[in-house]
This record gives C-alpha cells, structure tokens and sequence, in this order.
C-alpha cells in the first residue's frame, strides 16, 4: 500500500502548486550553473509535474519512481521526459547527469539511515564532475505544525482525506489516507499509508559527507528562499569530491 493507490489523488490534488514553487527554487539555486540541454534526473519524480516543467525548458530530464502507477501518469504529464521504474537507494543509468533534485520531501520517505546513505551513494555516482544534488526535507518544524488536525479534497466524484500522525519520540509520521471514489451510484473506499521520517539537519549533513559531498548548503524555503508555504521545509544543495 502507500503510493500507489494513491497516484490518481497525487495527482489531481498534490501538484496543483508545488511543482511551479520547486521550479522556482532551482531557478534561484541550481539552474543558472548548468549547460545548455543539460541532463537532469528526478529521482521519486511522482506523476513527473517537475519534469515537464523542466522539459519545455529543454532540459533532458530523467525521473525514477518505485512505483509504476505513479510513472503511467508522470508518462502522461511529461512525455517528453523519461521515466524508469527504480528502486532510488540503488539505481543504475547509462548517463551522468549535471543535476539530481528530489523534492516534496522524498528523502523523509527513507525510514533509516542506512537508506538514506545508500540513497547519496547511488546519487553521487550518477552526478557528472561538478554536478549539483539538489533535494529538501521536512524539518521539525514542518511535523509540529497542525499535523493532528489533517486534511482533506472533495469534488463531485470522490473525496480524500488524511490524517496524519506524528510521534516526536522516534521522530515518525503516518499519513493514513481514505478515499472514497465514485462509482456507479455508490462510494469505493479505499484506505493506504505513506511513512515519512524526520531527520535533523546535521545527520543529513553527516550523511551527506560519508557520501562523499563535501560541498553543502542548506537553504530554510520561508526565511532563505521567501516562499511562505515551505515554513519548516529545508533545501540542501550538494556537491562532490572529483572522482
């Protein structure tokens, strides 16, 4: 469960906004420093929204996802862009890219360190000389903020709602999702779960150099980078040792 189920709702619901704010993060961060045409991949690239944005810019852009429902719509949305079905603490491709992003706080998604470290490595050796990691997280700030009252999406044909739940102690959050789906008169319901972990800024840092990124900046999206809907929500920006 967890993703999958819920790549319709993701998006219709979840990338109204958000993939026009990221663009404009890498605008202000990333994007003045690279090449012409260059090579960008978006690993937990979700239903491809940032890739098409990026596309249209001709960017050649790669996104990876582990889950196949959310790439069938990321075909759709982006189809200049290409997509693989990968498992991001390992994954493997033929060319080095001038940047890797994740966003909408994919790395919270690594319940462990272990496989946020596999993660960097897997990152580090897909990067061109030079190139830039580019990726937030929540911070705890973004956990502590209104988490217990939820929120929900209706329209005429269905209806989502999440709660999510936040324990401070092991520094976990489960987003439990219902949907009720429209159908033929009646209402399918449908119930998954998507784990997130908090992770503080010095243990990704840490991380980050035993990856061999040796060059990091991290950037807070409401104070540093003036966008007042990223409160909490942290952006480090890497890059590596020359191999």
């Amino acid at each position: 469960m967890g993703y999958t189920e819920f790549a319709k709702y993701y998006d219709l619901y979840w990338t109204k906004d958000a993939p026009a704010l990221f663009e404009k993060v890498l605008n202000r961060i990333v994007l003045p420093s690279l090449p012409e045409n260059a090579e960008i991949l978006d690993i937990c690239c979700g239903t491809g929204q940032l890739c098409e944005r990026l596309s249209r810019r001709f960017y050649r852009l790669t996104g990876i996802d582990n889950s196949q429902r959310m790439l069938d719509f990321a075909a759709q949305n982006a189809p200049n862009a290409v997509f693989s079905l990968q498992n991001a603490e390992n994954f493997s491709l033929p060319q080095e890219f001038s940047a890797v992003v994740s966003f909408f706080d994919s790395v919270n998604h690594f319940l462990s360190e272990e496989a946020v470290l596999n993660l960097f490595n897997s990152v580090r050796k897909a990067l061109a000389p030079d190139g830039v990691f580019c990726f937030d997280i929540n911070g705890i700030t973004a956990f502590d903020d209104g988490w217990d009252e939820g929120f929900s999406m209706v329209d005429s044909k269905s209806a989502c709602i999440v709660k999510p739940l936040f324990d401070p102690v092991s520094g976990s959050i489960v987003y439990n999702i219902t949907i009720f789906e429209g159908c033929g008169g009646s209402y399918k319901r449908i119930d998954t779960a998507v784990k997130e972990r908090y992770y503080s800024d010095d243990k990704i840092l840490l991380l980050l150099r035993n990856s061999g990124f040796n060059e990091v900046q991290i950037l807070d999206g409401c104070e540093d980078l003036m966008i007042k809907s990223f409160r909490g929500r942290h952006f480090f920006l890497a890059r590596a040792n020359s191999v």
